[in-house]
């Protein structure tokens, strides 16, 4: 039987078959490298504190939490946030984030401000008013009272310093509550229940969505989040992810299930990534 000769170096066509594998390979490691946040939820790989810009709106909940989040941050952990958050941000240019500066929110003000006229509010709650960065350029004329409510009592007492007044007031309170938000005409509660966990804004709901004793607390809500605005077979965008504990971020749609509410598209606009912004309108004037 004749032996077969083994080469001593592969063949010329295996060296360049297997040159064209690690170029091909490399090629695929840096598209992974470059568009990692297609392939991990955003809140794993943004690094920007200023996403957490309102997840503080409803952490405390005065000791009635136990049954909406897994572990309850203490006293000590909502300051530790509550200072890195609230600071100012890489411009320079306030405490919030993209979404609540001047330049981003210019069209949903111009169409608030109309919304208000045309439906005669005379009284708005702000659920999770966050540092008024945004919302002091808004022509509240029309409003004979402003009641703004977030957690952070550093942020409201800066707010009440700069922008309170007779009918226009800042107050330190989870925004959970049922009774810590008072009736009014409207309720507006922007980019706050895309940091809550799945209980917590169903707790949101239950205490100021809904009717008690027949009745509704508000005339109109006017509620805006991110929600997605694709849906491709590689791109990780699903609305209404759970959150583990406040202070993530995920897609909101509060039309969809496990929330389902039965409100009217008001105000869509581009918001970052593979989201959108989208103000959603309940109206309880009919009921």
């Amino acid at each position: 039987m004749s032996r077969v000769s083994v080469p001593a170096s592969p063949p010329t066509h295996w060296v360049g078959s297997r040159r064209w594998a690690m170029c091909i390979g490399s090629v695929l490691l840096l598209f992974l490298l470059a568009n990692i946040g297609v392939f991990l939820p955003r809140w794993q790989w943004q690094g920007d504190l200023s996403q957490l810009k309102k997840s503080l709106s409803a952490i405390r909940c005065n000791g009635n939490c136990s049954r909406l989040m897994r572990v309850e941050p203490s006293n000590q952990d909502m300051n530790n946030v509550s200072s890195a958050v609230w600071g100012r941000n890489k411009d320079g240019r306030g405490h919030s984030g993209g979404g609540s500066t001047k330049e981003s929110t210019d069209n949903f003000r111009l169409l608030l401000e109309d919304f208000l006229r045309q439906r005669n509010i005379r009284s708005i709650v702000d659920a999770g008013c966050g540092d008024w960065e945004w919302t002091q350029f808004v022509d509240w004329r029309p409003v004979e009272e402003y009641i703004g409510v977030d957690v952070v009592p550093s942020v409201i007492a800066r707010n009440q310093e700069l922008y309170g007044s007779h009918n226009r007031t800042f107050h330190a309170r989870s925004i959970l509550e049922k009774d810590n938000l008072p009736p009014a005409d409207l309720l507006m509660c922007k980019d706050v229940l895309q940091h809550l966990p799945t209980p917590m804004v169903h707790k949101f709901i239950a205490s100021h969505l809904t009717a008690h004793d027949g009745r509704y607390k508000y005339k109109y809500a006017l509620l805006t989040n991110d929600r997605c605005k694709v849906r491709r077979l590689h791109i990780r965008c699903v609305d209404n992810r759970d959150l583990g504990k406040p202070g993530g971020y995920r897609q909101v749609n509060l039309a969809l299930p496990p929330f389902s509410l039965p409100a009217l598209d008001f105000y869509r606009w581009p918001g970052g990534g593979h989201s959108e912004k989208f103000a959603m309108l309940m109206d309880f004037s009919r009921e």
